[in-house]
This record gives C-alpha cells, sequence and structure tokens, in this order.
C-alpha cells in the first residue's frame, strides 16, 4: 500500500516539473514577439530575475531529483522486503485488486503464496478472474457477492469466509479482509490478505460437535444438573434439573423454588466451594411439588487460569437406595433379633468349620465371656465326628439336596465338660459366598427324658405284665382251683343232687372265669374302643371306677368316630390320669370334658385332690413314671397340652388335636 502512494507522488511531481518547463518556454517566447528595443532591456532585467527563478529552479528540480531517487531507492527496498515477505507468508497470500467504474476487476497483485493456497496457476488467474470465482463453494458464493458490493458501494471493509474448491477437488476455508480504497477516477482498489483458515474451521467444528455431543451427555444425565457463574446465578440447566425446580436459569440460589431451610443449605454447600471445597454429601431436599428426595450431591469449582469462576452441581436421586438401605436395615435387625432370641444355637460357618457368626445362645452354650474371638467347629467337636459332618454336608451340597443335614455329637468346652448336641445344617448365600447355617440343640435334657422314657416304658410294661399275673392270679386262678376241686369231687360222687349242684357251680365258676378274661382282655386292649368309639370306651372305664370316685363327664362326641389312633391315645391318657387320681390324689370328684369343635378334639381333666408340684414329679424316677406315659403318648400324636397342678389345688390337664378334615 506504502508503495503504490510513493510511485503516485512521483508522477504527479514529474509532471509538475513538464508543465512548468513548457510555462517558461512559452513566455520567452511571447517575450521575444511583444516587446519593444525600450522596452527590452526592462525585458531583459526581468529574464535576469527570471533567470535566477530558473536557476533556482533548476537546483530545487536537482535537489528534488535527489530526493526522489533516494525516496525511490528506498521505495524499492521496502517493495522489496514487501515482496519477500508477502511470498513467504505461511497459510496466507496479499493480493490487490482494481474495479473500474465499469465494473471491470483486474488483479494489480498477487503474492507467490496465493498458487500454493489455492492450487492455481497465479498466471491463469491474472487473465480469468472468472475461474476464481467457479472455484467457489455454491453455497457460499451468494454470500461473497453480497460482502464485495457492499463493500463496492459503502467503501467498508470487505471481510468475508467461504469455502473454496481447489482444482484436486479439496476443500478449503478462505478468509478474505481487504480495505476498499476509492481512486480520483472513479477507481476502487483493494488492498488485502487471503488467510486460509481451513485448519481453525476444522477445530471449530470440531469444537461445535464436542459441544454439541456435551450438551446431549448432560441433558439426557438422568440427574440433577446444573451449573453457576462467580456471582452464583445458574447459567446451565438439564431436562432432568427442570423437572424438579423448573426452570432456574438467571437465578440465584436463594430464589429457589424451595423452602428455606434447603435455600441456607445450598447456600452454605456452594460458599464452601467458593472457598476451593469439593462437596460430595448426602442430602435431603424437597422439591417445587414438595416431594421429599435423597440426594448424593456432588458440588465443584470450576476453575479458568487458577481462579473460581463458577460452580457445578449434579443431585444424584438415590431415594429408592436410601429407602432399599432402610429396608436392608431393617431387615437386618430383624435378622439380628430372630438369630440371637433363638432358644436354640444357631452358626454361619464355612464348609471347613470356620464360624463366620454366631448368636447369643451359641455363646451361652460355649460359656464364652468375649466375642471378639475365632472359633472352629472342628475343635469343638471330636475331630473324626467333624470329618464325618463334613462329609456329609459336602454330599448334600454336591447332590443339589434341599434337605437339613441331621447329625449328633458332642460339644467339647474348655472344662472339658461334653455336652451331646445335634446339629442340624444347610448350605445359604451368605454376603455373596456359599456357606452353611447350622443350629445346634443342647440334647442334655431330651436325652435324659429319651432315658427316663425308656425307663418309664420298660417299667410300665413290667408294672402292666405284673398287674396282668396279679389279675390272673388274683381272679382267674381261684376260679379254676376251685373248678378243679368240683371237678374232683363230681369224680368221686353217684348222687344225681349231689351231682346236679356240682354241676350249677361249676357253670358260675365258668362264667365268672370268662367275665375275668373278658375283663383282663379290656384292660389289655379294649374291645369296646375298637368297636364302638372313644365315648362308649370312656364310660366303660368311668364305671369301672364309679365306685371309688365321683366321675362326671360331658361330650359332644357322642356319635364321632375318629382316627384309631387318636381314640387310643385319648383313652389311654384319660385311664392313665384316672388311674393317677384314685391312687395318688385323695380326690373326690373328676370332671372330664371331650368336645370336638372346628376340626380340634379337647380333652379337659379336672380333680379336687391334692396336687402335686409338676416340675418335682418330672424329676421322680420312680413316682412321675404316669406323667411320663402320658407325656410320650401325646407327643406320638404331635398334640398340644397343658398340665397344671400344686400342692392342694387338684390337677387341671387340657389336650388338644388338630383332626384331619
Amino acid at each position: 500500500m506504502k508503495a503504490v502512494n510513493i510511485q503516485k507522488r512521483i508522477l504527479e511531481l514529474e509532471h509538475e516539473n513538464n508543465v512548468l518547463k513548457q510555462t517558461i518556454a512559452e513566455f520567452e517566447q511571447k517575450l521575444s514577439q511583444k516587446c519593444s528595443n525600450e522596452e527590452f532591456l526592462k525585458a531583459e532585467s526581468e529574464n535576469k530575475d527570471l533567470e535566477l527563478a530558473k536557476q533556482e529552479l533548476e537546483q530545487y528540480k536537482s535537489h528534488l531529483e535527489e530526493v526522489i531517487k533516494e525516496r525511490t531507492v528506498e521505495l524499492k527496498n521496502s517493495e522489496m522486503r514487501f515482496l519477500t515477505l508477502s511470498d513467504s507468508l505461511s497459510g496466507g497470500a496479499i493480493f490487490e485488486i482494481t474495479l473500474t467504474k465499469e465494473d471491470i476487476p483486474w488483479i494489480g497483485y498477487m503474492s507467490k503464496t496465493v498458487s500454493s493456497l489455492l492450487e492455481f496457476d497465479l498466471n491463469l488467474m491474472r487473465d480469468n478472474l472468472g475461474a476464481f470465482y467457479e472455484r467457489i463453494y455454491p453455497d457460499d458464493l451468494p454470500i461473497f457477492n453480497q460482502a464485495f458490493t457492499l463493500s463496492k458501494e459503502t467503501k467498508c471493509e470487505f471481510n468475508v469466509e467461504v469455502r473454496f474448491i481447489t482444482p484436486s477437488n479439496k476443500i478449503k476455508w478462505l478468509h478474505f479482509k481487504a480495505n476498499a480504497i476509492e481512486q480520483t477516477n472513479n477507481y476502487t482498489v483493494w488492498v488485502g490478505i487471503i488467510i486460509d483458515t481451513t485448519q481453525k474451521n476444522i477445530f471449530q467444528q470440531e469444537i461445535q460437535e464436542r459441544e454439541a455431543i456435551l450438551n446431549a451427555i448432560i441433558e439426557n444425565i438422568p440427574y440433577d444438573f446444573w451449573a453457576r457463574d462467580a456471582q452464583l446465578r445458574c447459567f446451565l440447566q438439564n431436562s432432568a434439573s427442570k423437572r424438579l425446580w423448573g426452570n432456574i436459569i438467571g437465578t440465584l440460589p436463594e430464589e429457589l423454588p424451595v423452602n428455606e431451610t434447603d435455600k441456607n443449605l445450598l447456600q452454605q454447600l456452594m460458599f464452601r466451594v467458593k472457598q476451593g471445597e469439593i462437596v460430595n454429601e448426602e442430602i435431603q431436599m424437597t422439591d417445587k411439588h414438595g416431594s421429599l428426595y435423597d440426594f448424593q450431591t456432588l458440588i465443584a469449582p470450576i476453575l479458568l487460569q487458577g481462579k473460581i469462576q463458577g460452580v457445578l452441581g449434579l443431585n444424584i436421586d438415590i431415594t429408592d437406595r436410601k429407602q432399599v438401605e432402610k429396608a436392608l436395615i431393617q431387615n437386618e435387625e430383624k435378622f439380628r433379633n430372630i438369630f440371637d432370641s433363638s432358644t436354640d444355637a444357631i452358626v454361619i460357618h464355612t464348609i471347613d468349620g470356620i464360624i463366620i457368626e454366631m448368636n447369643k445362645e451359641f455363646q451361652k452354650l460355649l460359656q464364652l465371656t468375649s466375642v471378639n474371638v475365632v472359633l472352629d467347629l472342628h475343635t469343638l467337636i471330636p475331630i473324626v465326628d467333624f470329618e464325618l459332618f463334613k462329609t456329609n454336608i459336602i454330599n448334600n451340597c454336591n447332590c443339589n439336596a434341599t434337605e437339613n443335614v441331621l447329625f449328633e455329637t458332642e460339644l467339647e468346652l474348655k472344662n472339658n465338660q461334653k455336652i451331646p448336641i445335634e446339629i442340624k445344617s444347610k448350605e445359604i448365600d451368605y454376603l455373596g459366598s456359599k456357606a452353611i447355617l447350622s443350629l445346634i440343640q443342647n440334647t442334655t435334657y431330651r436325652k435324659k427324658f429319651e432315658r427316663q422314657l425308656v425307663t418309664a416304658i420298660v417299667e410300665t410294661e413290667e408294672r402292666e405284665r405284673a398287674r396282668f399275673a396279679s389279675d390272673l392270679h388274683d381272679d382267674l386262678g381261684p376260679i379254676l382251683s376251685s373248678m378243679k376241686m368240683l371237678t374232683g369231687l363230681l369224680v368221686d360222687t353217684k348222687d344225681f343232687d349231689t351231682i346236679k349242684n356240682i354241676s350249677n357251680q361249676l357253670y358260675e365258676l365258668v362264667s365268672e372265669s370268662i367275665r375275668s378274661v373278658r375283663e383282663t382282655s379290656n384292660s389289655i386292649s379294649p374291645h369296646i374302643l375298637k368297636n364302638y368309639g372313644i365315648i362308649a370306651a370312656t364310660r366303660n372305664i368311668i364305671q369301672s371306677f364309679q365306685h371309688s370316685i365321683d366321675i362326671q363327664i360331658t361330650t359332644n362326641c357322642e356319635s364321632v368316630r375318629f382316627e384309631s389312633t387318636t381314640e387310643v391315645i385319648y383313652y389311654r391318657v384319660m385311664r392313665e390320669l384316672l388311674h393317677n387320681t384314685i391312687k395318688h390324689a385323695q380326690a373326690t370328684q373328676v370332671t372330664i370334658q371331650l368336645q370336638y369343635k372346628k376340626n380340634i378334639l379337647q380333652l379337659e381333666y379336672n380333680d379336687n385332690g391334692i396336687g402335686f408340684n409338676v416340675d418335682e414329679k418330672l424329676q421322680e424316677n420312680s413316682t412321675g413314671l404316669g406323667l411320663y406315659n402320658i407325656i410320650s403318648r401325646i407327643k406320638s400324636l404331635e398334640a398340644k397340652y397343658s398340665l397344671k397342678s400344686s400342692p392342694q389345688k387338684g390337677v387341671h390337664f387340657i389336650l388338644e388335636t388338630k383332626i384331619p378334615n
């Protein structure tokens, strides 16, 4: 631009010098033609002045030519530097385009870098500028022409960015920027630069694509996401956040549509973040609809050049998770309550016997003073038993069996005491791993009871045999002896009256013996119970004992029959109760109620005897056999019973059995 102006100024000075020379010559010619001799002297004097002026003009001209030469050299040097600079310009090119008043464009100058920039022959462009226009991307050509026309008409800056299709069919982004200069002859000259902005636009497009992806990610985050500037005014909010709080763009924390407590909480959190802290906490907040949420709140500062320029917030809805956690805690508490409240010892252990969990009953069984100990089953039970126990569990697991593994062994305590136990085990999933759940029952009392029960059964059998022998000896024995004696008399006599009398006596004795055998048979296995049912058999018992005590019975089962096992056990229990009352209670009255209602058969027995201490009787081997007989029969029926008695309070006994339809 500077070189062009200097060149124009030189041309103007040379033109003025030529005009001046021509004026002097014309003036001398006119002077020689018009002046007289008188006037010649005067003219000559003036001519001398003119000569002096001419000399001064020549000196000025000479000086001016020297200045012009110097400036021309400087101009050429500047032009050479400019051309060198423009030709070595990387990623850009310099141009000068002139548009005449007839709108005919021609290229005044273009740097050599135009060829590499546009992949175009420079000479071809000089001769045919239209070839350049043909390479502008069709969609961008109207934009280019509009910017060019605006610059031509208003002489404003020509500034436009378009796509250009190179001869190798590559698309480049070119940014044209030039100043419009209007010449006196109505020529418009544009001098400016072309910059290759392809990489910039590629980067910008990538940034826009990434920004679009980022916005899509933010928008599709299923949780409340927002951002605030340095003044904590919201400038970004996703749709999930809008569903909770409404549109909060442009609002401050204190302007949120939430209660004052939540506003204060948010302000406190953001104050901490503006101090450089990253907040990661669980909080509770109420949304614009009044619904309460549990959030995992993450708030972090936005750092630009080491300074906090805002905050980012993410509220993850953990309401469902907190409800699940609450339910898990409640279930854990329930499990722990059941686990520790069980009357059986419970342990959870590995297949190798290492105990993971144990309840209080197990601790009590082991007489532990501290629970912070590592226990192993193989150290608590005999090693041989443990190996067999382990084998049984492994076999059960390998077979995918659903049944429990039952195993009896002994628990060996530190004081060398041994406790008989029964272990009932099953494989379970525990905390994501396989484990064994074992219920351990102290069978000391059961073993003792079983021994007492066996003893009672044996003694009862012996007592029944003795009673049976006694009945045969006391009842049937004398009758048979009398029959034997009468039979001997019958053989020795021939008197008809005597024979008839002996025969009548024998008949009576035979009848008596039959009755005695029948009673003994009924005592062992009552045929009335089998043929006529529980009520008929009960009344038969009552009739047998009626001479000793007043017995009253109430029932609604007159015409009802039950399963034979049920009837036999109820019959034996009533017979045992009556036998104990008559033998030990010193009672004067017994009441029996046998009722059948809603599939439940209930026997209620009461006497007004001297009573007894139930616990003490159960501990006595000799006098408690009757009770063991009753309890053992009830257990075989899987029935419920209640036995209450105390000294001078009589006996109250209830037996209930559920009868299948």
